[in-house]
């Protein structure tokens, strides 16, 4: 059924043979269509939780450096306050206790926009890790409906070929 002289198949086997090779075909590809839409959807699952924690990460980052902003903060102002008693300044009146109630009002500002922009953060990545997550079910159902799409076609082949 070779070919004696490069040892691949005849042209009467494959005529003799032709619907189950096609089924095999088929089958070959139904499989490697589920099993890359499987693949797909583990790798999205994986990604999404990737993101899920890099958000968590970025929102506690943010937490930290709003507390060293607020740590910070309270040094310089008590370095403030220190000046200020040092020059013989009031500093529980008047201007210098306006200067000091404004410097912090920002530094609380300052940490409340640090931790505003860790919240959106992990949100932008909590967001991105389920479109992935439906990406990846899509692809796995791509790869079903392309199995099956195989298979079927396969049935065509055959019956065609019987």
């Amino acid at each position: 059924m070779c070919d004696p002289v490069v040892g691949i198949p005849t042209m009467a086997f494959m005529a003799a043979n032709a619907a189950p090779l096609a089924a095999a075909g088929a089958v070959t590809a139904a499989g490697a269509s589920i099993y890359s839409g499987v693949a797909q959807n583990k790798l999205a699952q994986a990604q999404a939780r990737a993101d899920e924690v890099q958000g968590q990460a970025e929102l506690q980052a943010s937490v930290e450096r709003a507390a060293r902003i607020r740590m910070n903060g309270q040094r310089f102002l008590s370095e403030q306050r220190v000046a200020q008693n040092t020059s013989g300044v009031e500093g529980s009146s008047g201007s210098a206790l306006e200067v000091g109630a404004a410097d912090a009002g920002q530094i609380e500002l300052d940490a409340l926009t640090e931790m505003y922009g860790g919240t959106n953060r992990r949100a932008a990545l909590r967001q991105q890790a389920g479109y992935t997550r439906a990406a990846g079910k899509v692809a796995q159902t791509v790869g079903f409906v392309r199995g099956a799409s195989d298979i079927l076609g396969a049935g065509k082949t055959w019956e065609a070929l019987a």
